[in-house]
C-alpha cells in the first residue's frame, strides 16, 4: 500500500470519533483498490458493533459514490488519510482526485454486494472460529460440529459427570471425600458441587489455558504430588504457628509474674495485649497503631490514671518492649510461611480435580460433536508454534489478509493477541499497513481476560520492526464543555492524588494510562452541567439507604423532565443489575413519592422472566402438571398461588391466600379446562402445552406482559430445538438459569437503564449514576508461580486474592493485582462519566455520623476499598453541584437520502392463539417419555429409566435389540452417542443367565398387554405387566425396574400373578428385574 511500513495505533479517548476513523481508514484502502476488501480483516468485539461497522462502511461508500452531503466529511477524511500514507504524489497528479475516489467507492460497493461473504468485518471469536472450521479435518473434528456458547452449562455437565462416575477404586473419590471434610472443618457448606463448578471456570481463564498441559502432565507423572504438597504445607504452617504461640506466651508469663492482667494495660484487649492474643491463636496479624506506638514509648503501655503506671512503664522498658520487637521480627518471618501455605492450600483440592473435570468435558464434547467457543483461541495458539505453522493455519482461511484493523484493542486478551501477532508481523514484512484503535482508559472487561497492558506497553516491543506510530485522537465530539473540562480535572486530580495516597500498588502505571485524559471540545459545543450529590437515608425507621438512593434518583429524573427533557434523553447507569431492578421497582411501588405516573424504565438487564406474573402462572402450572401424582393432592399452596395470580390478572378480584384456602376444593378457583383435563395436558408436547395453557387461562386479556411472553416462548422453542427435552426437563432448566434471564428492552420510548459495562460505546443526552459507592474488591482466582519450596515443581498454583498476600511470597502479585483492580474501577468511572453529552449527575451515599471511614489528614494514605473514596480524592478542588439543567441539543440532522441508512419504526406484537386443527394423538410408546414424575421428577436418571423401559418392552428376542434402538435413533428420540451407550448397556443386561432364557425366542410373548378388570364399584381398571411369557404349562411375568427396590413393586407383581392365574394361566411365576443393578428377585 505504501513504501514505508507502519503500524498506526490510534489512542482514542471517549467521544473522539474512533469509529469514524476506523471506517474512514477502511474506505481509504478501498478507494485505492476497489477489490481490496477481499484482503482486509476488520475486527470488532461484539456482534452489534460488527453490524454497525458494516452498515456504516456500506452506507458511506454509497454516499461518497452519489455525492451525498452527509458523506462529505468522509471524503475529506479519506483524502487526508491518503496524503498521510505517503501517496501524496498520486493525489497531486489527480490519480486519486475526488472524482476518482467517488468512482472507486461505487466500484467497491458493487464488488462487496456481489461477493458479500468476502466482506470480512467480524468479531475475534467469529474469525478464529472460521479458521477452526477450516482446520476441522486436521483437528479430527466433525465438519458439522455444534458450537457451544454456554460455558457454565458445559462446566456443570463436566462436574456432574465426574461425580456421577465415581467408583470406590477411583482416586477422585478419595480426593472429594477429603475436600468435603476440609470444608466441613472450615464450617463451610459441604455441598461442593457449586464450589467445583465455580472453580472449574478457570478452565477457560488465560493463565490456566497457557499452562494446563504442563500442570496436568506433572500431576499425571506424580499422582501423589498434591497430597505430598498438602502435607508439607500443613506441617510448615503449623510449625510456624506454634513458634508464634510459644513466643507470645512469654508475654503473658512475664505480666503474670508481676501480678498484672490484661485489663491493667492501656485499651485492654484493644491495645498491645490484643496483638499478643492474636498471635497465640496462630494468626500473624500485623500490629495496629497502638501496638506500634507501644514499641517506642513505655508510657503507651498504660493509662495516665492507672495506679500501676510506673510498674508497667518500667516493665515495658526493661522487658516488654524488647520482647515486642522480637515478637514482631519473628511474626514477619513466620507470616510469610503461614500466609503462603494458607493461600496455596485454599485451592489444592480443586486443582487436583480440575484435570478430571476437563477430561470429562472433552469426552462429552467429543461424543456430542461439540466445540466450546471459549477454547478456540487457545487451540489455535497451541497449534501455531512456529512461523511455518502460522502460515499453514491462516492459509486455511482461503483468504490472503493484507491489512488488519482492530477496534477496541484495549479489550484484547493475551491469547487473542498471540494469534493476531504473527499475522500482523507477516503483513508488515510484506509492506502492508495495519491499524489498531483503542483507549486503555476504557478497559473494563478484565474479567474476560482483556489486558490493557498489551496496548499500553507490550505492542511496541512486539512490533518494534513495524515502526508503530501512536496517533492521539484528542477532540471530544460528544460532550459539552462543562463535562469535558470536569473529566479532565477530575481524573487528572485523582491519578495524581493516588501517587501519595496509595502504597499497595504501582500508581505511576495508572497515571500513565490517564496521561492523555485532557481533551479539546468540538467547536460550538458549549454549556453542559455536572452535579455530584450525597444521599442520606431519612430519620424514618423503615427508610433504608436503598430507598433513599431510589428516591433521590427519581427526584433527579423529575428535575430533568420538568426542565423540558424527554424520557428518552435520560439514561441511568449502575455498577450492578440489581440496582436497576431496585430503582424500577421503587418507582412502581411508590407512585405517591414519584409524583407522576408516566415514568417508564427501559432495560435489557433489569427485568427477569420470573418478574412477570403471567410467566410465573404458566411456569407454576407446568410444574404442577409435571409433579408426582401423590403430591398433587397435598400441593394446596401451589394451587393457591396459581389461583391468586389467576384471580388477580384475569378475574380482577384480588383474592388472598386465606380466602382461597377457605374453599373445600381449591381447584375450583382455577379454570376447569386445566384442572379437569390434567392428564390430557400432561400428554402434550411442551411446545403445544405452553400455548394451550396460554389459551385456557385467557392470557390474551392481560396487558403489559407481551415482551415477557415472547421471550418465554422463544426460550421454550430454543430449548425444544437444542435440548429435545420435555416439560419436566424444561422446568429443571428454568430453575437452573432461565428464571433469572432478562428480557430484551427493544426500542420503546422511556428512560434507559443499564450497567456501565453495557453502556460502553453509547452516548446519552443526560446520565444519572446512582449507587456510586460500590466496593473495590475482587474474589478472583489468581494463578501465581510459587518457588520450589512451596510448589513442589508446579509452575502455577491457584490462590484467592487476599490481603494476606502482602506478607507472603506473592507480595508482588498482590501489588500488581491491586493496581489492576484499582484501574478497573477507575475506568468504570471514566466510562460512566463520559457517556453524557449535556448533563452528568452522580449520586453517592453520604457519611453517617458513626462512619469513621477515611477521616484522615492529608498526609495519611487512603484505604481505597470503595469507589466513593476515589470520588472524594478526585473532587478535591473541582467540586460540582450545578443546579441547572442543560437543555441544549445538537443541531438536528437532516433526514438522510441514503437508502442504506433506513429509519426503523417499532411494531407492536399481537398474540393470538388458535385451536390445533389436527388433534394431537399420543401413542402408548411415546407417552413413556412424558415425565409424569416418581420420587424425583426432575432427574435425568428417571428419564433414562423410562427410555430403557420402553426399549425392553419392544425387544422380543436378543436379536431385536439393535433394530429397535436404531429405530429410536432414526426417529430422533436418541442421538448417536446415546445409541452406542444404550446398545452396550442392553447387550450387557441380557447376559444374565435367567434373562438369556427370557429373550431366547422359546416363549410366546405378551409385551405391555393390558389386563382389564372391574373394581367393586364397577369401574374398569387397567393393569399392564411389562412382559408375560408362556411356554407350555409354565407362565412367567416380569416387571422391569430401573430404580431402587420398593415394597410396592412386589405387591404389583403379585397382583399380576393373581390376575393371570384367574385368567387360566398355569404355574405362574413372577420376577422383578432391577436392570441397572443386574439383580433379579423372584416374587
Amino acid at each position: 500500500m505504501n513504501n514505508q511500513t507502519q503500524l498506526k495505533i490510534y489512542k482514542a479517548s471517549a467521544g473522539s470519533g474512533k469509529t469514524f476513523t476506523l471506517a474512514a481508514s477502511y474506505i481509504a484502502l478501498l478507494v485505492q483498490n476497489p477489490d481490496s476488501y477481499r484482503r482486509i480483516l476488520a475486527v470488532t468485539f461484539t456482534n452489534k458493533a460488527t453490524g454497525e461497522m458494516k452498515e456504516r462502511i456500506l452506507s458511506q461508500l454509497y454516499g461518497i459514490a452519489h455525492s451525498l452531503s452527509d458523506s462529505d466529511r468522509y471524503v475529506e477524511a479519506v483524502i487526508r488519510l491518503l496524503k498521510e500514507q505517503d501517496i501524496e504524489e498520486d493525489v497531486a497528479h489527480n490519480k486519486l482526485d475526488e472524482e476518482r475516489i467517488r468512482l472507486n467507492a461505487e466500484k467497491a460497493l458493487t464488488n462487496i454486494l456481489h461477493n458479500y461473504s468476502f466482506f470480512r468485518i467480524e468479531t475475534i471469536d467469529s474469525f478464529m472460529l472460521s479458521i477452526l472450521r477450516n482446520l476441522a479435518k486436521e483437528l479430527d473434528l466433525g465438519s458439522n460440529m455444534d458450537i457451544e456458547l454456554d460455558e457454565k452449562k458445559v462446566i456443570s455437565e463436566g462436574v456432574n459427570e465426574t461425580i456421577r462416575q465415581l467408583s470406590l477404586s477411583s482416586p477422585e473419590l478419595e480426593w472429594i471425600i477429603e475436600y468435603i471434610e476440609s470444608v466441613i472443618d472450615d464450617e463451610q457448606d459441604w455441598n461442593i458441587t457449586k464450589k467445583l463448578e465455580k472453580f472449574a471456570e478457570n478452565l477457560h481463564k488465560e493463565t490456566y489455558q497457557r499452562h494446563s498441559n504442563e500442570i496436568q502432565q506433572i500431576l499425571k507423572n506424580n499422582p501423589k504430588l498434591i497430597n505430598q504438597l498438602r502435607q508439607h504445607l500443613y506441617t510448615d504452617r503449623e510449625n510456624a504457628r506454634r513458634a508464634l504461640k510459644d513466643k507470645a506466651q512469654q508475654f503473658f508469663a512475664i505480666i503474670s509474674q508481676h501480678g498484672l492482667e490484661i485489663n491493667d494495660f492501656a485499651y485492654g484487649r484493644g491495645g498491645v495485649c490484643g496483638y499478643f492474643l492474636s498471635l497465640i491463636e496462630g494468626e500473624p496479624i500485623p500490629p495496629k497503631k497502638r501496638a506500634t506506638d507501644a514499641s517506642e514509648d513505655p508510657y503507651k503501655w498504660t493509662t495516665t490514671t492507672s495506679d500501676k503506671r510506673e510498674i508497667i512503664s518500667q516493665l515495658a522498658e526493661n522487658k516488654l518492649i524488647p520482647l515486642l520487637n522480637e515478637m514482631e521480627k519473628l511474626r514477619q518471618s513466620k507470616a510469610v510461611i503461614i500466609n503462603t501455605s494458607s493461600l496455596i492450600l485454599g485451592n489444592l483440592y480443586q486443582l487436583q480435580l480440575i484435570g478430571s473435570i476437563d477430561e470429562k468435558i472433552q469426552e462429552i464434547s467429543q461424543k456430542k460433536n461439540r466445540w466450546l467457543l471459549a477454547d478456540t483461541c487457545t487451540m489455535l495458539m497451541q497449534m501455531a508454534t512456529g512461523p511455518s505453522d502460522t502460515s499453514f493455519i491462516y492459509e486455511k482461511t482461503g483468504t490472503e489478509i493484507d491489512h488488519i484493523l482492530i477496534d477496541e484493542f484495549q479489550d484484547t486478551s493475551g491469547i487473542q493477541w498471540a494469534n493476531f501477532l504473527p499475522l500482523i508481523r507477516e503483513n508488515v514484512s510484506r509492506g502492508k499497513d495495519n491499524l489498531i484503535v483503542g483507549d486503555v482508559k476504557q478497559a473494563i472487561y478484565r474479567f474476560r481476560d482483556s489486558n490493557a497492558d498489551i496496548m499500553e506497553r507490550e505492542i511496541k516491543d512486539d512490533l518494534a520492526l513495524a515502526n508503530p506510530k501512536e496517533i492521539p485522537l484528542n477532540t471530544n465530539f460528544r460532550s459539552r464543555q462543562a463535562i469535558v473540562d470536569f473529566n479532565t480535572e477530575f481524573f487528572t486530580n485523582l491519578t495524581e492524588a493516588l501517587k501519595t495516597n496509595q502504597e499497595d500498588c504501582d500508581t505511576e502505571t495508572i497515571a500513565n494510562f490517564y496521561k492523555d485524559v485532557k481533551q479539546k471540545v468540538k467547536e460550538g459545543n458549549t454549556g453542559g452541567s455536572v452535579r455530584f450529590l450525597k444521599v442520606n437515608a431519612s430519620d424514618k425507621g423503615d427508610d433504608t439507604a436503598t430507598d433513599a438512593m431510589c428516591r433521590a434518583t427519581t427526584k433527579e429524573i423529575g428535575r430533568l423532565l420538568d426542565a423540558g427533557l424527554k424520557q428518552s434523553d435520560i439514561a441511568i447507569l449502575t455498577r450492578a443489575k440489581k440496582e436497576i431492578t431496585q430503582i424500577a421497582e421503587w418507582i412502581t411501588s411508590h407512585p405517591e413519592e414519584v409524583g407522576r405516573d408516566d415514568i417508564r424504565i427501559i432495560s435489557s438487564e433489569a427485568f427477569s422472566l420470573d418478574s412477570s406474573e403471567v410467566v410465573r402462572l404458566l411456569i407454576s402450572t407446568l410444574r404442577w402438571i409435571c409433579s408426582p401424582l401423590e403430591d398433587k393432592k397435598e400441593d394446596i399452596v401451589s394451587l393457591a398461588y396459581m389461583g391468586i395470580i389467576y384471580h388477580k390478572l384475569i378475574l380482577k378480584d384480588n383474592k388472598e391466600i386465606p380466602e382461597i384456602l377457605q374453599n373445600k376444593d381449591i381447584k375450583y378457583d382455577l379454570p376447569s379446562s386445566i384442572i379437569q383435563q390434567h392428564d390430557e395436558l400432561a400428554a402434550l408436547p411442551l411446545g403445544v402445552l405452553i400455548y394451550e395453557l396460554y389459551d385456557r387461562y385467557f392470557l390474551n386479556r392481560v396487558e403489559g406482559h407481551d415482551a415477557y411472553l415472547q421471550s418465554l416462548f422463544d426460550e421454550i422453542q430454543h430449548f425444544i430445538v437444542k435440548e429435545n427435552g420435555d416439560s419436566s426437563q424444561f422446568i429443571q432448566t428454568w430453575d437452573d438459569k432461565l428464571s433469572s434471564k432478562t428480557i430484551p428492552a427493544g426500542n420503546a420510548e422511556g428512560i434507559r437503564a443499564m450497567t456501565i459495562h453495557k453502556a460502553k460505546g453509547l452516548e446519552f443526552h443526560s446520565v444519572i449514576v446512582p449507587f456510586c459507592e460500590w466496593k473495590i474488591e475482587s474474589s478472583a482466582t489468581l494463578w501465581v508461580s510459587p518457588d520450589e519450596k512451596y510448589g513442589e515443581g508446579l509452575p502455577f498454583v491457584p490462590i484467592q486474592r487476599d490481603a494476606s498476600m502482602k506478607e507472603s511470597i506473592f507480595s508482588n502479585e498482590y501489588r500488581e493485582e491491586t493496581r489492576k483492580l484499582l484501574t478497573d474501577n477507575l475506568n468504570l468511572l471514566y466510562v460512566a462519566f463520559t457517556r453524557p453529552t449535556s448533563n452528568l449527575i452522580v449520586l453517592r451515599k453520604g457519611k453517617n455520623e458513626d462512619d469513621k471511614t477515611n477521616k484522615k489528614s492529608s498526609t495519611q494514605t487512603y484505604s481505597l476499598t470503595n469507589v466513593a473514596n476515589l470520588i472524594e480524592l478526585g473532587l478535591k478542588g473541582v467540586e460540582r453541584n450545578d443546579d441547572s439543567v442543560c437543555t441544549l441539543y445538537d443541531k438536528e440532522k437532516e433526514k438522510s437520502e441514503n437508502p442504506l441508512l433506513p429509519e426503523f419504526s417499532t411494531c407492536q406484537t399481537l398474540y393470538h392463539s388458535s385451536p390445533i386443527s389436527v388433534p394431537f394423538r399420543q401413542s402408548n410408546a411415546s407417552r413413556t417419555y412424558v415425565n409424569r414424575g416418581d420420587d424425583s421428577p426432575m432427574s435425568e436418571f428417571i428419564e433414562q429409566g423410562k427410555l430403557l423401559h420402553d426399549i425392553f418392552a419392544h425387544i422380543y428376542t436378543a436379536d431385536d435389540t439393535s433394530g429397535y434402538i436404531d429405530k429410536l435413533y432414526r426417529m430422533g428420540t436418541i442421538d448417536k452417542i446415546q445409541r452406542e451407550d444404550i446398545s452396550d448397556f442392553v447387550r450387557h443386561a441380557l447376559t444374565l443367565p435367567e434373562v438369556k432364557e427370557w429373550f431366547d425366542g422359546t416363549y410366546r410373548l405378551y409385551n405391555e398387554c393390558t389386563i382389564l378388570t372391574k373394581d367393586g364399584t364397577g369401574i374398569v381398571r387397567q393393569n399392564r405387566p411389562d412382559r408375560v411369557m408362556v411356554n407350555g404349562e409354565k407362565t412367567i411375568v416380569v416387571d422391569f425396574k430401573f430404580g431402587m427396590p420398593h415394597s410396592a413393586h412386589v405387591k404389583q407383581v403379585k397382583k399380576y400373578m393373581d390376575l393371570l392365574t384367574k385368567m387360566g394361566f398355569k404355574n405362574v411365576e413372577g420376577y422383578l428385574w432391577y436392570v441397572t443393578n443386574s439383580a433379579i428377585k423372584k416374587v
